[in-house]
């Protein structure tokens, strides 16, 4: 399974930005009707990831957010445990599961939409598979 998520931009433009990709959502299918359980971004792609919000309701990042999300599996990590494969390729992240935004200032990167970041139970696995989009 491959997910692509363009917050904030609408599926014209990722078409156009993306042709290779649009051309395998014609072939194998995509979803355009998804609603926000919350907002801001944070707990619907902690939900995305984990099946819950975890009661998360800011956008603060990953250290902030231990006691909530705690133990919990994301779907990466049942995915290894199941002997699959799972990566994450983040545009702009400057190296394996950065935790906090980058560069300082209005970030190009921002950890709030890499979701993995977020789940300490699987942080040895996000470190080698969590990766920058080169």
């Amino acid at each position: 399974m491959l997910v692509v998520i363009e917050e904030n931009h609408s599926y014209a433009q990722m078409r156009e930005g993306m042709p290779y990709l649009a051309g395998l959502s014609d072939t194998y299918g995509y979803a355009t009707h998804w609603t926000a359980l919350r907002h801001p971004s944070e707990p619907n792609y902690l939900a995305i990831v984990g099946g819950s919000t975890f009661g998360v309701t800011d956008d603060a990042p990953p250290q902030a957010q231990v006691a909530e999300v705690g133990r919990a599996d994301s779907v990466f990590d049942v995915a290894l445990d199941a002997g699959r494969t799972a990566a994450t390729y983040a545009q702009s992240m400057p190296a394996n599961c950065h935790d906090s935004d980058y560069p300082a200032g209005p970030p190009r990167y921002v950890v709030r939409h890499n979701p993995w970041a977020y789940f300490p139970a699987g942080r040895t696995a996000c470190l080698k598979l969590d990766q920058p989009l080169a």
